[in-house]
């Protein structure tokens, strides 16, 4: 997996999340999600956002009726997704890719999974909901950070929009 840029220097790590997750700073053995909505979140939408080499990029906890749009996660190992005492969460257009499993954490609190493409690249997918797209998205070049789906993607066949990153950072700069 690419290793994301750099952000600029002593920006906020709540800032991160706003548009791009870099994991790769967090020490060895320690585990941080990429977006968290807890007790009594309810109607957010986190949409447009890339989380890359973030193995917990999303982690509910107590929340309601919440959606997850067009965002990509890429982790070289597993990937987990997970809603605690959560319900009515909305999975929507999202492109999921694991270098191990995908592992949903109480997948009851997902009330719809529509149009996702999901890859576990070590074919395991557990308590992800049946029906979900499984394929490649078809990256122009993850490795050097080209995260435009190919022609042909099944990403744009499922209306999956490509992410823009000229604004990417804390909010009215450009990225360097």
């Amino acid at each position: 997996m690419p290793k994301p840029p750099k952000l600029p220097q002593g920006m906020p790590s709540a800032q991160q999340v706003l548009d791009f997750i870099q994991s790769s700073d967090i020490p060895a053995g320690k585990r941080a999600h990429g977006f968290y909505i807890d007790e009594l979140g309810e109607g957010f939408l986190v949409e447009d956002n890339l989380a890359v080499n973030c193995a917990w990029p999303v982690h509910m906890h107590m929340a309601t009726a919440n959606t997850l749009r067009n965002n990509i996660f890429l982790n070289d190992g597993e990937i987990q997704l997970t809603f605690p005492r959560c319900h009515g969460f909305v999975l929507d257009r999202n492109v999921i890719v694991a270098g191990g499993p995908i592992q949903v954490e109480n997948p009851e609190g997902v009330s719809a999974w529509t149009n996702n493409l999901i890859l576990s690249r070590a074919g395991r997918y557990d308590q992800v909901a049946n029906g979900v797209e499984k394929g490649e998205p078809c990256f122009v070049d993850a490795t050097k950070q080209d995260f435009r789906f190919q022609a042909g993607s099944p990403a744009l066949g499922l209306g999956i929009k490509p992410l823009g990153f000229s604004q990417v950072g804390p909010r009215g700069r450009a990225a360097p």
